[in-house]
């Protein structure tokens, strides 16, 4: 599983969620939705919530091969980060992927 997780650089006031926080990304998307045209930090914003959606469908569906994917985003974690010289750029993406499907598995697998 190769996702690309975009980040907020801008920050507004703060309020700049990122996938491993999914209430607060969607109230940020709920936020963006009042704006007209949309700003750069709504649009990555808007990506998030497309890349939680799939993570949320994927837990739906079959939360087998949700926890294999987190697997499979762990091993590669790790043997690239036994490698001399890891690529950061891809350590920081597989670090963002594992920390957003944990965050949405919590969320919605938790008790409240």
């Amino acid at each position: 599983m190769n996702r690309v997780i975009l980040f907020c650089f801008l920050s507004f006031a703060g309020f700049c969620a990122s996938l491993n926080e999914p209430q607060k990304l969607i109230e940020e998307w709920q936020a963006c939705q009042l704006e007209s045209p949309m700003g750069s930090k709504c649009l990555h914003t808007k990506r998030d919530v497309i890349t939680l959606h799939n993570y949320v469908d994927l837990l739906q569906r079959n939360p087998q091969q949700m926890g294999l994917d987190i697997m499979n985003v762990q091993i590669q974690l790790t043997k690239l980060q036994a490698q001399e010289n890891p690529d950061p750029m891809r350590v920081k993406v597989l670090k963002n992927d594992l920390a957003g499907m944990l965050a949405t598995v919590g969320w919605l697998e938790s008790p409240k």
